[in-house]
């Protein structure tokens, strides 16, 4: 027993006396909570982000409907003049939204019509409003549709052959357990 007892205690000993050890276990597990809450932030605020949503447009002009859709959506058009993909580029814009010269003309003969969003899709921070941009031109495409048929009598619903419908039954505590997913992989770390 006294044997178990000294080798115990020159044991600890020698732990408390590497000091490199001991900061490798005992830090890691202090800040480790810290900067995975700042990194879960960081990364819920680029996504919820709602600054001042200035859209930077070429050829506005074309298409007047498209831009009040835009301006209802809470955008800022902005006419830009120069090389949307040289600013893109350099990041001194976001992204740029392009209307082609031809677009009413386009549009009065019932043709399909491309509007250009030029942006960086290596940039995460402008992700979010990449994809409200794309989400704005879909829902317009698809007013314009049922508009144009309607206009030649047929019924906008026959378009829509089936509907996906999403009802989630997790709890908001289900949700948040699954936040903590992560743990056993973090005690793990911390162990070693």
């Amino acid at each position: 027993m006294n044997v178990v007892r000294a080798v115990l205690i020159k044991e600890l000993k020698d732990g408390l006396r590497d000091r490199r050890a001991l900061l490798s276990a005992f830090l890691f597990p202090l800040f480790a909570p810290v900067f995975i809450y700042g990194l879960m932030t960081l990364v819920i605020k680029q996504n919820t982000e709602s600054e001042d949503l200035v859209l930077p447009v070429i050829g506005q002009d074309y298409a007047p409907a498209l831009m009040r859709q835009f301006e209802e959506a809470g955008f800022t058009l902005e006419a830009f003049d120069g090389s949307p993909e040289a600013a893109v580029r350099d990041k001194t814009v976001e992204l740029v939204v392009q209307v082609p010269e031809d677009y009413q003309e386009t549009m009065a003969n019932f043709e399909l019509t491309r509007v250009l969003v030029i942006h960086d899709g290596s940039r995460n921070d402008t992700r979010t409003i990449v994809r409200k941009v794309r989400n704005l031109i879909s829902n317009y495409n698809n007013e314009l549709a049922a508009l144009r048929l309607i206009a030649r009598g047929v019924s906008p619903k026959i378009m829509q052959g089936v509907r996906a419908k999403s009802s989630d039954v997790a709890s908001d505590e289900q949700r948040a357990a699954n936040l903590l997913n992560f743990i056993p992989i973090y005690v793990l770390m911390a162990a070693f």
